[in-house]
């Protein structure tokens, strides 16, 4: 890849400099005086700010670092440096900009320019070492990193880049208390309409309103995962891509449509099988999902209703890109990324597994 450096090169920006460096990506560093060259950094190709439309023809990512190594320091507003650099990296044909915000900073307010990505990526917080040094957690710093060089998704044109939170057991308890206070809540609130759908589904298909199919569930160990039912009982327990959509009857077409069909997975949530939000579970029989999974620490991870990949498209037929998406969603999950893909996956944005046509 090709990247344009600009902004302040603190000491975060330096780390990235130095990450990119030995990643092999091609590095542009914009500033003030091109002819300064940062010789701890080594030789980089350096240029004017005024010139990036000329000098970035070629790249694919502008970074602004927008960054401060003190936290009490905040930047409210993207100093006008970045915007004259996003219009220029728009007239060099670049397409995709991260402004690096400062921890706890509201998002940059650029213009939006056709045809340019725009992203705000948020560092992680200040701690002190043992030495009484504020820096930034090198684990958080790295995901960051990658999350630069590879984008997650894009749900708002916001991402924040935070320490995996998995091994925290705050963060733990927190995820539970949500998902226990929502599927008690969603039950309390809607237990009449699953009646509702469980006799529809009876009333249009023999065989039982309720879908019960075995999946693995954290660390590997399996569970029994319910759903209403959406296909004829004749149906082959498989992979949902394997099996033909004339399998589907009609009211689980809509079903499948609104994701009704995942509503008896609450009951999954209460009793702690399930979460709202995380890697969605597998059949034991999808080898190729599992094998990937390990490989990336996925199965640690209690699976979700909805999930990163689901919202972007991504089912149980693409093994490697489902895993390496469910990877980036463990890396980066935090309550506000768990509730903008609950909000995504409510608007109608991704969906099941699909059918054979």
């Amino acid at each position: 890849m090709r990247v344009v450096i600009a902004g302040r090169i603190g000491t975060t920006g330096q780390k990235l400099i130095r990450h990119l460096q030995a990643q092999g990506h091609h590095l542009l560093l914009i500033g003030s005086k091109p002819d300064v060259t940062i010789s701890e950094l080594g030789d980089i190709a350096t240029a004017g700010s005024s010139t990036l439309a000329a000098a970035g023809r070629g790249y694919d990512l502008l970074v602004y670092l927008a960054e401060t190594d003190d936290a009490a320091i905040g930047i409210a507003e993207p100093p006008p440096l970045a915007s004259m650099l996003s219009e220029q990296a728009h007239l060099a044909g670049i397409e995709r900009l991260v402004y690096l915000a400062a921890p706890g900073t509201p998002a940059a307010d650029l213009q939006p320019i056709e045809d340019l990505g725009f992203e705000t990526l948020e560092l992680p917080p200040l701690a002190e070492n043992e030495a009484g040094v504020a820096s930034h957690d090198e684990l958080g710093l790295n995901r960051l990193i990658e999350s630069i060089v590879l984008p997650v998704q894009d749900l708002d044109g916001t991402q924040v880049a935070v320490i995996p939170h998995n091994s925290n057991a705050s963060f733990r308890i927190l995820k539970r208390v949500i998902d226990l206070a929502l599927a008690i809540g969603l039950v309390l609130a809607i237990w009449w309409a699953m009646i509702i759908i469980w006799a529809a589904v009876r009333l249009q298909s023999p065989g039982p309103g309720i879908y019960r199919q075995p999946r693995i569930g954290q660390n590997g160990r399996l569970f029994t995962c319910l759903k209403f039912r959406t296909m004829l009982l004749s149906t082959p327990d498989r992979g949902t891509h394997e099996i033909s959509d004339t399998a589907v009857t009609g009211l689980g077409r809509f079903l499948r449509r609104t994701k009704l069909d995942e509503l008896p997975q609450v009951f999954n949530v209460i009793r702690n099988e399930m979460t709202f939000v995380g890697p969605r579970p597998s059949l034991p029989s999808q080898s190729e999902v599992v094998i990937e999974r390990e490989r990336r620490g996925v199965l640690q991870a209690k699976p979700g209703i909805t999930g990163l990949a689901q919202i972007n498209g991504i089912d149980m037929s693409d093994p490697v890109r489902l895993a390496e998406y469910d990877q980036r969603y463990l890396e980066l999950q935090s309550p506000r990324l768990d509730f903008q893909i609950m909000l995504a996956t409510l608007v109608g944005r991704g969906g099941g597994d699909r059918t054979r046509k």
